[in-house]
């Protein structure tokens, strides 16, 4: 039998496990991933915001639609709470005056709502012939 010649701590086997190094160097990457993970968050927010906001004004307008068609009068949507651009039959609309009506028929004035800012947008369109909601 041969005899192998050891060099360093004088082991002839290695232990298992990590060294020193390793684990250092995995903890920082650890430790720098975690640190980035709020600011990825950050710029997803703006995004989120807008597609809650939209998803809320469809199910008003919608539900406004049902019940103008249900009580057989027509009812109106207006922005008032909401950042929103307008643009209908008549023009470009602010928040303030911005207005969809629904008709006992089922038909509407007709909209594109636009919502959000540079980070995010989406538009509501709102058909004049259909009265159909739906965000692109």
């Amino acid at each position: 039998m041969a005899k192998t010649k050891t060099w360093g701590t004088g082991s002839a086997s290695r232990q298992p496990g990590f060294t020193l190094i390793e684990l250092v160097v995995s903890l920082t990457i650890l430790t720098l991933f975690t640190l980035a993970l709020p600011l990825a968050f950050q710029r997803l927010q703006p995004e989120r915001s807008v597609r809650i906001q939209s998803q809320s004004i469809i199910a008003e307008l919608r539900a406004l639609r049902g019940e103008a068609m249900r009580s057989g009068r027509s009812m109106s949507w207006r922005a008032a709470d909401v950042s929103v651009s307008l643009l209908s039959v008549e023009g470009e609309h602010g928040a303030g005056d911005a207005m969809v009506t629904f008709f006992p028929s089922g038909l509407s004035s007709g909209a594109h709502i636009e919502i959000g800012d540079e980070r995010a947008t989406r538009t509501i369109h709102v058909s004049a012939l259909t009265g159909r909601v739906w965000v692109d």
